[in-house]
């Protein structure tokens, strides 16, 4: 529960990268999916409406699984779940440097 603060903070990071990433491809690529609404572009829900950033699909849904996962394993401090919600916590850091790599790749494309 003490938490939560720190994980909203971590998705708005990660969703911050994501939009980088996509606004960088959507401007260079795809014209049509540069007009969807504000709230999908910045919720990263905005790359399912593309055909080709199959990568960004799954880094978005791995936001997001690995979010709720640990949400909902954080409103549970019991200690059978602390190995498993250290690694999910892992993840979450370890997804920033994955967005920031594949955002330069593709904007280099």
């Amino acid at each position: 529960m003490k938490n939560y603060l720190g994980l909203m903070l971590l998705l708005i990071i990660q969703l911050f990268f994501l939009y980088l990433g996509n606004i960088a491809t959507l401007s260079k690529t795809e014209k049509k999916g540069y007009n969807n609404s504000l709230f999908l572009k910045v919720s990263g829900l905005s790359v399912f409406f593309l055909e080709k950033r199959v990568i960004y699909k799954l880094i978005t849904v791995l936001i997001y699984l690995v979010f709720f996962t640990t949400l909902a394993l954080s409103y549970f401090d019991g200690i059978e779940f602390s190995f498993l919600k250290d690694l999910l916590i892992k993840t979450d850091f370890a997804i920033i440097p994955v967005l920031i790599i594949v955002n330069y790749i593709y904007s280099r494309k």
